[in-house]
């Protein structure tokens, strides 16, 4: 059920930062933020207006609460590890939170602290997991969860939302289907949309209802586990080279790919941009294909601390 997970708490919270169509991040929760010129200081200050569905206003520390949560159960994601002292956080070693790299700095403003630039943070903060959390598991997105169980998930629209989210669907739920049952629910009606991510080899069947595809192939992705130890360079190349790709892709559904270094398919490498925060946001086109597949060095750009960089989607 992850990708029904996924989806759940990106239906259940509001984001900090809403990710907008193109290559662009606006105002979610947080009405506004600044980064610091060497790119090691993100400050957000939340929406005056920002508030629970139960009508409690939304603070800071909720914010850094939510993060410390996402650090306690997946210590091993990367992304999170570039905060100041989450590895200390996620070892349980760290007794001066205060030194962690996410703080509240009063009841509507938060202050990130990272240890090196990450100019994909920024992006982060439009991950639903980012969102305020309550203990209580409060919510502040347009639905709210009436049903989770092992099979099923089940979320209805909250009219206490107090933010527009465009769309009439007023129920939804996930039930977790697999084998040949699961092709013929969608061929009777019983399923609308099949999870892009269920591996599942009946999805490739022949013959009956035609299945669509209206979302693009997903990307998963190996991390190594930095709160264990830090992985040199000779070890992931030695895993890059002992990986039987060719074992992999008869795993494989129908829209699938293996990555094997560069840029996939799914990726328009020639429209990417650098947006550099220290220049006003000033952005600089960047052919990334040709400089990754052809060499072409005139292709390049040089990154600064705080650029962020941009890759689009392929449409084919």
């Amino acid at each position: 059920m992850y990708a029904a997970n996924q989806r759940l708490i990106d239906q259940v919270n509001d984001r900090l930062l809403d990710p907008c169509a193109g290559r662009y991040v606006v105002p979610g929760l947080a009405r506004r933020w600044q980064v610091s010129d060497d790119g090691l200081r993100y400050r957000l200050e939340l929406a005056p207006g920002a508030r629970w569905n139960d009508g409690r206003p939304v603070t800071a520390m909720e914010v850094v609460y939510a993060i410390q949560k996402c650090i306690d159960h997946a210590p091993q994601m990367p992304g999170f590890l570039v905060l100041e002292n989450a590895e200390a956080v996620a070892a349980g070693q760290l007794e001066d939170m205060n030194s962690f790299g996410a703080r509240a700095l009063d009841e509507h403003s938060i202050e990130f602290r990272l240890t090196r630039p990450a100019p994909h943070f920024i992006h982060m903060l439009t991950w639903p997991q980012m969102s305020p959390r309550r203990a209580d598991l409060a919510f502040s997105g347009p639905f709210r969860l009436e049903k989770l169980t092992a099979d099923e998930v089940v979320i209805v629209r909250d009219p206490r939302h107090h933010r527009r989210r465009r769309g009439n669907v007023g129920r939804v739920e996930w039930r977790l289907q697999t084998g040949p049952g699961a092709r013929a629910r969608i061929e009777n009606g019983e399923t609308d949309v099949v999870a892009g991510s269920a591996n599942d080899p009946s999805m490739a069947g022949e013959g009956g209802t035609e299945v669509k595809r209206v979302v693009g192939a997903s990307v998963q992705s190996l991390f190594m586990n930095l709160a264990v130890q830090r992985a040199d360079l000779h070890l992931r190349r030695a895993l890059a080279y002992a990986t039987d790709r060719s074992r992999l892709e008869r795993l494989l559904v129908p829209g699938q790919m293996i990555a094997t270094g560069g840029l996939t398919d799914f990726a328009a490498g020639n429209d990417a941009i650098i947006i550099r925060a220290a220049e006003g946001g000033k952005q600089y086109n960047v052919r990334l294909r040709d400089l990754i597949r052809r060499g072409d060095i005139s292709a390049n750009v040089d990154m600064k601390p705080g650029d962020i960089l941009l890759i689009p989607q392929s449409w084919f």
